[in-house]
């Protein structure tokens, strides 16, 4: 079970990599930088597992969502 205290724990750690990787980007000037792009991949898994939290996708649901757009996945999602 998904406890609140977890959500928020998500929560924090996108904002902390949030704030890091415009720290970063516009400390180095590019986006191309191994940094940022390691710091935004970071920042994309915990986005991503904050939405999984939000929207209730099951793990094994993952493969068939990938790829959906929203209106696909709102509609999947309710079905």
């Amino acid at each position: 079970m998904v406890t609140q205290d977890e959500d928020l724990v998500l929560i924090q750690k996108v904002e902390d990599l949030r704030q890091r990787l415009i720290r970063t980007v516009g400390s180095i000037k590019s986006f191309n930088d191994e940094r940022v792009v390691e710091l935004s991949q970071e920042l994309d898994y915990y986005v991503l597992q904050l939405q999984k939290r939000t929207i209730n996708i099951k793990p094994q649901d993952d493969k068939q969502k990938i790829g959906l757009g929203y209106s696909n996945l709102h509609e999947a999602r309710n079905n």
